[in-house]
């Protein structure tokens, strides 16, 4: 499963293997070099046989190890079309058409809407275009040519701190000042200097970090007269990738789980003992209340004392029930009585 933005969606056959496929690549580029390259004076090197390396690849939880072998076993949907965008001359020449002041991202907007294209070719989403267009938008000073560089910056604008970054650097651009690494306002570099935790909001603020180094970086080498400390930002990034990775080591997601289930187990088994000790109290004899004497001890342990007493039946048999006899002639009353006009005519003569 992956995020789209708004929700949860399964992996693509294509993108499993992707992923799946970086397990069999491991090799640098320098291994990746043919033994057979010949030598500059003309000799050739034999080619030495070298044993297959297999890249294995695996799943955190089991549940999703089903959902990776069907996906490898599986072949990925054919792509029918591919993604085309604008060409910058293209849409600087399209900007010209409209008055001083327009929205690049309307621009932008009316340029996809009109184009035509082959039926083997579409146009790419203009999603995150648009919104980077919309936040640099009352920056004056950007030329069409800066603008359209911008829009393809890799940045998140969901995120309000990368966006006020994204700003940063882009009125760096159109001023012409200082982009030194150091002297960006609103970039959290001592956030390093902070003792690792192992807490989300810690980790988030080290990708953030990482996230907003790396749009520097594509930047400087777009605009080098202006981001002019490339080399000390590839050494922030690394440290950073370093500090993340060590983070992630000393606190790993089963070990946070191992702690949490360890605690829980804990206050099970102190729970037990409690009610254990607090049953084996109620066994033994309480004593007496403060103040009282030692005759209050044996009332309250008597379990005989406060019990319901048994009634009396000292009378049985002294009253017996005498059997009645039935008067001649009289029928007994406990018979059934006839029904109709039977029962009718022996009560007009009873009377």
């Amino acid at each position: 499963m992956k995020s789209d933005g708004t929700k949860y969606v399964p992996l693509q056959i294509s993108e499993i293997k992707q992923i799946a496929g970086r397990a069999g690549r491991y090799k640098t580029a320098a291994d990746a070099v043919s033994d057979n390259t010949p030598k500059t004076d003309g000799e050739t090197v034999a080619v030495v046989e070298k044993e297959k390396t297999i890249g294995w690849c695996t799943t955190l939880d089991q549940v999703d190890h089903a959902a990776l072998k069907d996906g490898m076993s599986r072949e990925p949907d054919p792509i029918e079309t591919a993604g085309l965008f604008p060409p910058s001359l293209i849409v600087e020449r399209f900007a010209n058409y409209f008055p001083p002041g327009t929205p690049f991202s309307y621009i932008l907007l009316r340029l996809h809407e009109i184009s035509e294209t082959h039926p083997r070719f579409h146009l790419c989403g203009l999603k995150e275009q648009l919104a980077i267009a919309d936040a640099i938008h009352t920056i004056k000073g950007l030329s069409i040519q800066e603008r359209i560089m911008i829009t393809s910056a890799p940045t998140n604008m969901r995120d309000n701190v990368q966006k006020a970054f994204l700003r940063t650097l882009a009125e760096c651009i159109a001023e012409g000042k200082s982009g030194s690494l150091l002297d960006l306002p609103n970039l959290p570099l001592n956030f390093m200097d902070e003792p690792a935790k192992g807490s989300r909001e810690y980790l988030y603020t080290l990708e953030q970090l990482h996230k907003m180094i790396v749009l520097y970086l594509w930047l400087s080498y777009r605009f080098p007269n202006v981001f002019t400390t490339r080399s000390l930002a590839v050494y922030t990034k690394k440290l950073l990738e370093d500090q993340i990775e060590d983070t992630l080591t000393q606190f790993s997601h089963t070990a946070i789980r191992a702690k949490q289930k360890e605690k829980r187990e804990r206050a099970r088994l102190a729970s037990e003992k409690q009610a254990k000790e607090a049953l084996d109290q109620l066994k033994h004899d309480f004593p007496a209340p403060p103040g009282m004497s030692e005759e209050a001890k044996d009332i309250l342990n008597d379990k005989n004392t406060f019990a319901d007493d048994t009634p009396v039946t000292d009378d049985v048999n002294q009253y017996p029930d005498e059997p009645v006899e039935a008067e001649a002639g009289k029928p007994n009353e406990l018979e059934t009585i006839p029904e109709g006009n039977e029962a009718e005519q022996r009560r007009s003569a009873s009377l």
